[in-house]
């Protein structure tokens, strides 16, 4: 019951962060690294925890901390974000009919080939793009 009625105040408060349910919304950690609960608000925050699933990196649950809340939220959402650019960008490959796999070899096969350089060659380069820059070497 308690759960239901703060994910209502949170979708209410970050709209971004309760869209879809994937991104939880941030849980504040004492000293000890433990879960403080909702109601309790006489116990020192000492940071606030993040749990981003694995379908959003890709590879496994990851938990971060942050100092405030605000980080905690403005990080939530920018991971939505960029997840929801993402997903754009996919939609747009496949109203044209392409998969990512045919963008990739598209922009491979379509870029210049870079020529094979020495170490000393590059060490060359980079001393006079430096040069050229009036930086000192």
């Amino acid at each position: 019951m308690l759960l239901k009625r703060h994910v209502r105040l949170v979708s209410k408060k970050c709209p971004k962060l309760a869209m879809k349910n994937r991104i939880r919304p941030p849980v504040r950690i004492d000293v000890n690294k433990r879960v403080i609960p909702v109601h309790d608000k006489e116990t020192r925050v000492w940071r606030w925890r993040l749990n981003v699933p694995a379908s959003i990196t890709g590879t496994r649950k990851e938990r971060l901390f942050f100092r405030t809340e605000r980080e905690a939220k403005k990080h939530a959402e920018d991971l939505l974000t960029a997840q929801q650019a993402a997903g754009d960008l996919t939609e747009k490959l496949r109203k044209r009919g392409m998969s990512l796999t045919d963008a990739i070899s598209y922009a491979l096969k379509h870029a210049p080939k870079a020529e094979p350089v020495t170490v000393t060659e590059a060490i060359d380069q980079s001393i006079r793009s430096g040069k050229s820059a009036n930086c000192k070497p």
